[in-house]
């Protein structure tokens, strides 16, 4: 195998790379709040700030009408009316945890999840799981309100 093109590659390192422990971040347990556009911008706005606090994440199921344009439009909207906290695009997600309707809270280890589902609180939802869930990792988030 000919691998005499690695010599042209600069040397130097990327100013924009990753350079932290990737394996770390996908073992760690994480919150997720399900949600869609359907969901009033005042729920994600109030959804936002406590998601921001415990450090989780929005998760949408895909791009409305299939447009990157649309997607994009409707997060600025969001993030003008103060939606700060993160949004991901992920329908594996969606399906890896069951979710069927929305807003729908869940919490994850790297082995199982607990969820509840509902128009409630950041705050209720991490008191239910850390009451009703298995995953200890609840009690934890529950403390950063």
């Amino acid at each position: 195998i000919d691998i005499g093109f690695l010599e042209h590659i600069p040397s130097e390192k990327c100013k924009n790379c990753f350079n932290g422990n990737l394996s770390k971040i996908l073992e760690e347990p994480n919150f997720k709040i399900f949600i869609s556009f359907s969901v009033p911008d005042s729920i994600w706005s109030t959804l936002s700030k406590d998601l921001v606090t415990v450090g989780g994440t929005f998760v949408l199921i895909g791009l409305p009408n299939n447009s990157f344009s649309e997607l994009s439009e409707k997060i600025f909207k969001l993030k003008s009316k103060g939606v700060d906290a993160q949004i991901q695009v992920d329908p594996i997600a969606f399906r890896k945890y069951e979710v069927a309707e929305v807003p729908t809270f869940v919490v994850s280890d790297s082995e199982k999840y607990d969820k509840v589902s509902g128009a409630i609180s950041v705050e209720y939802a991490l008191n239910y799981l850390s009451e009703k869930g298995e995953i200890p990792f609840s009690k934890s988030l529950k403390r950063k309100l």
